[in-house]
């Protein structure tokens, strides 16, 4: 899991009023039926289920029979919103832009197949959803579909913004907190937070939160962090830069930022007998590295692992912890051995949260001639991986660093990255987490510092 931070929009009364663009569409439909509505009715229907929407536009008609009409009118009425869209509310699309990129946004409607592709669609907003689930896609009621969604993209903390009891309701079903906009087609309900404009969403997730919403000017930020690395490459006198390539969100982010600053960047896959670093990490890897035209070589340390360990025995016996640590020096030796033939920097791949906790390897992937991401928590890391649109999976897999079978990050240490960055951010965290957290600090503090030398 990620813990990640995510928004859920309902769609008809909080992003959007469709009304008058869809009814024409039903009024066609329904004409043979004897059956014509209104604007009025149309937003009396907002939030409802299929079912329900046939029970009372065509009471006369089975069950089943009605359902197939309003079926038909919601495929309808999806083409002609593919090509129309509907009315925006002021400053949707600003906002959910600014959002975008700080939090990955999702739909969850009660709607029918097709429409919230043509909402998407028409006002061209593919790009700023991460994912949407709608009516029995893949659960039929909002509730499901809310912790569906939550499920699927590892979010942690997350908020269900809707205009409707019902959407309040459906929100509180899933465990999530409910901001209720109050220029949409419900009367106000139990809430927790309210918004009277869609501008004033960011505001309302802040006093939730208690966070100050900012944004990170990303654009800028990267500009700095490329001339950051261009300096330390001109101080070196060194023709180029190379990095571990993990297939992790961090080692992504420094291979972006390097490549950026210097088209000689090479990053190494070095798998080494874990069967995720031959696969789903070597996969995200190359993915990453295909994306951002980052060369790529691999070298499989399993066989250099096996004759070291094999040279061990008879000499001492290795617990987990000595064994499991020399995958990540192996990995270093191998980067400065390339580094030292090719004349390269090796840049190191290690954030502000791994490096408070001391979860990273003395001499092994701490090891570096530069950082240019120490600086960002984990979270801070997926905030600049979305900006730079980097694969999905990356963003979304379990923090590892495949030092053995089935291991993860926040498994082995016993507290979630969401919490250590909270804690970081000067948050409060349970007792229990701030335990762990001030433990791991604690008794890795000389892995920060270099060692003491006598008379010094």
């Amino acid at each position: 899991m990620t813990g990640q931070t995510g928004i859920l929009f309902d769609l008809d009364g909080t992003l959007w009023d469709a009304v008058a663009a869809i009814t024409p569409a039903w009024n066609r439909v329904l004409a043979p039926w004897g059956k014509q509505v209104t604007e009025e009715d149309m937003n009396g229907i907002m939030g409802l289920t299929d079912r329900e929407i046939a029970r009372r536009f065509l009471p006369g008609l089975g069950e089943e029979e009605g359902l197939a009409v309003v079926r038909e009118a919601a495929r309808v009425e999806a083409l002609d919103l593919w090509e129309t869209g509907g009315r925006l509310y002021p400053a949707v699309e600003e906002t959910l832009r600014t959002l975008a990129e700080k939090y990955p946004l999702f739909l969850v409607s009660n709607c029918m197949d097709g429409y919230i592709p043509a909402f998407l669609h028409a006002h061209g907003l593919e790009a700023l959803f991460t994912d949407a689930a709608w009516l029995g896609h893949p659960a039929a009621g909002k509730a499901d579909n809310i912790r569906a969604v939550c499920r699927k993209h590892g979010l942690r903390r997350a908020v269900y913004v809707g205009d409707t009891a019902s959407d309040g309701a459906a929100a509180r079903a899933a465990g999530l907190p409910f901001l209720q906009a109050l220029y949409g087609f419900g009367a106000r309900t139990e809430n927790d937070g309210e918004i009277r404009t869609f501008a004033a969403l960011p505001e309302a997730l802040a006093a939730l939160w208690k966070e100050e919403f900012h944004m990170r000017d990303y654009r800028n930020e990267t500009e700095q962090r490329v001339a950051f690395i261009r300096a330390k490459l001109a101080e070196s006198g060194a023709k180029g830069i190379i990095y571990g390539n993990s297939g992790g969100k961090d080692s992504a982010l420094t291979g972006i930022l390097c490549k950026m600053a210097c088209e000689n960047t090479v990053g190494i896959c070095m798998p080494c007998q874990s069967s995720r670093n031959f696969g789903e990490d070597m996969a995200d890897g190359l993915a990453v590295a295909e994306k951002f035209g980052i060369e790529i070589r691999t070298v499989d340390l399993t066989p250099v692992k096996e004759a070291l360990t094999a040279a061990l025995d008879g000499v001492t016996a290795l617990n987990r912890a000595a064994d499991s640590n020399i995958n990540p020096r192996l990995r270093m030796t191998a980067l400065y051995a390339v580094a030292a033939a090719e004349n390269r920097l090796v840049a190191g791949t290690g954030n502000r949260s791994e490096r408070y906790m001391g979860y990273f390897t003395k001499w092994g992937d701490g090891a570096c001639d530069f950082n240019p991401i120490g600086d960002l928590t984990v979270t801070e890391i997926y905030e600049f991986l979305r900006y730079l649109e980097a694969p999905e999976n990356i963003i979304r897999k379990a923090p590892s660093a495949g030092l053995f079978e089935g291991q993860t990050d926040e498994a082995e240490m016993g507290v979630s990255y969401a919490a250590i960055d909270r804690f970081l951010a000067g948050e409060p965290v349970r007792p229990e987490e701030e335990a762990v957290i001030a433990r791991f600090h604690a008794r890795s503090a000389h892995k920060l510092a270099l060692p003491p030398v006598y008379g010094e």
